[in-house]
């Protein structure tokens, strides 16, 4: 969590002397222009940037949050319109501990006094910092198992090509719809777990719900509970961040299973979708047949650290971030409940207009290539470049192959290549900087290079997309989006294949 403090009077002071108690929260610097402010000193101590250039810390050192001190209104608002949508201005602030909640209807900090204790915040925080690093574990984790799954899609599906029917076809297609399921499970937890700049499109909230359910399935289908999907197929679609919302689903989701396995028997999750009469809203509910919400709590229940749940179960925060991120959307979340006799929880987003459609790509892909060029074919997983080579040879080409990126640079002087492919992140010499090296010593070739990559999800990756223009392609891949991105390549065509 990136903050700036703005102002260092005793307010401001105050706030910086708790803030810099808690890992979880990186103060990259703090805006006074009064060398003789009160908190100067402190700031000093602490060696936290001191500058009175608001413009450039807004835009250069990735701050998330900017928190006002001085409790003026007109302050905090002309702040507001310096920092845009994609900082979040807090204030006015009271003495204490910073604690942005997004439940929190005033979008304010969160005193010492209106918490429970010192203690507990601290626990909860050592939390959050716990599952903000897990983004960055399962970002290696993917990249270590979509090696093996490209691998594994990609021998299948050669071998496949080549098996008439029989029951040793059949066990090589369940081996590859098992590899495609794996697939699907990473790619669903990385973008689960990564650190996301919010971002708002159009999406199917359908295909959002079914994206959740694949991340609870295993653990639905062993508590014995039953998912009930009653999804309108014409539900409009909404401009929403996907990924927060997704996080609101699979919060509601995981209450509904907890409630269910707290009444000592298996259950039942309904999930539904549909249009308000007007079509102005889309509506999602779950419906469990849990132990429900007594009477008392469901307001509550969207109260920061409020929870009923045992120590270890759960932070109290779930249900109030939920609140502040549909809230920030323009929407509603309700409960309704009778203690003993489940819950429903509903939401309701402002539909987009029918003309908008959500992203997605074209459903037809052409197979095979038109003649054949010299590919250079760059992993460090053995495995991959035979499988990539093999499948690219089929179609004519005449690939060559190697494992680091210095020995690519040495096989581009010795010979022409019409297009080169290779992975992002690889051990020494990495794939933006075989590009970097390749503008300086065959620009052509570097206007025709294919990257191959298991976590687009990376800022850092994602940055070189878009300043490059290169096409990319997502691990772990089939024979025929690889086919595709190599005519696309070849043909110098940018972006996402």
């Amino acid at each position: 969590m990136k903050v700036a403090i703005v102002g260092l009077g005793e307010t401001g002071t105050e706030l910086l002397r708790n803030l810099a108690r808690f890992p979880v929260v990186h103060i990259v610097a703090v805006v006074e222009s009064n060398l003789l402010s009160p908190g100067v000193a402190l700031a000093r101590s602490l060696r936290i940037p001191i500058t009175a250039d608001l413009d450039s810390l807004i835009h250069e050192n990735g701050v998330e949050f900017l928190v006002e001190t001085s409790g003026c209104l007109e302050v905090t608002e002309s702040l507001r319109r310096k920092a845009g949508p994609d900082i979040e201005v807090l204030g006015p602030v009271g003495t204490g501990i910073f604690l942005k909640l997004l439940g929190s209807d005033s979008g304010s900090v969160l005193p010492f006094q209106e918490t429970s204790d010192e203690s507990y915040l601290r626990e909860q925080l050592m939390q959050s910092e716990k599952l903000a690093a897990m983004g960055q574990i399962m970002a290696g984790l993917a990249h270590e198992l979509n090696n093996p799954l490209t691998s594994i899609i990609g021998y299948c599906e050669l071998a496949l090509e080549r098996m008439r029917t029989g029951r040793h076809k059949e066990y090589v297609s369940k081996v590859l719809q098992e590899a495609d399921r794996a697939a699907k499970i990473v790619q669903d937890l990385v973008a689960f777990a990564r650190k996301h700049k919010p971002e708002k499109e159009a999406v199917n909230l359908n295909e959002l719900l079914e994206a959740t359910l694949a991340l609870q399935d295993y653990s639905l289908r062993v508590g014995g509970i039953q998912v009930i999907r009653e999804l309108d197929p014409d539900l409009p679609v909404a401009i929403v961040d996907a990924h927060q919302l997704q996080q609101v689903f699979l919060n509601i989701l995981i209450n509904a299973e907890q409630a269910i396995r707290d009444s000592g028997k298996g259950g039942m999750i309904r999930i539904r979708s549909f249009a308000a009469k007007d079509g102005a809203r889309a509506i999602i509910e779950f419906t469990d047949d849990g132990s429900g919400i007594p009477p008392e709590n469901q307001q509550k229940i969207f109260e920061p650290f409020f929870t009923t749940k045992e120590v270890g179960r759960g932070t109290g925060l779930g249900l109030s971030i939920s609140r502040g991120i549909v809230k920030n959307h323009g929407g509603n979340i309700h409960v309704r409940s009778k203690s003993g006799a489940g819950a429903t929880f509903g939401i309701d987003l402002p539909a987009a207009s029918k003309e908008i459609l959500p992203r997605g790509r074209a459903k037809t892909r052409a197979e095979k290539l038109e003649g054949g060029g010299d590919i250079l074919i760059v992993d460090d997983e053995e495995t991959v470049v035979e499988v990539m080579a093999e499948i690219l040879r089929e179609d004519g080409h005449r690939p060559d192959v190697a494992t680091d990126g210095q020995k690519a640079l040495e096989m581009v002087l010795e010979k022409p290549y019409d297009l080169m492919i290779t992975d992002v992140r690889m051990p020494g010499l990495d794939g933006p900087r075989i590009h970097h090296e390749l503008l300086i010593r065959d620009p052509d070739l570097a206007r025709r290079c294919l990257f191959t990559t298991g976590d687009t999800l990376n800022p850092e990756v994602r940055e070189f997309f878009q300043r490059s223009g290169c096409p990319y392609i997502h691990k772990p891949f089939t024979s025929k989006d690889l086919r595709w991105a190599v005519r696309r390549a070849l043909r110098n065509q940018g972006g996402p294949c």
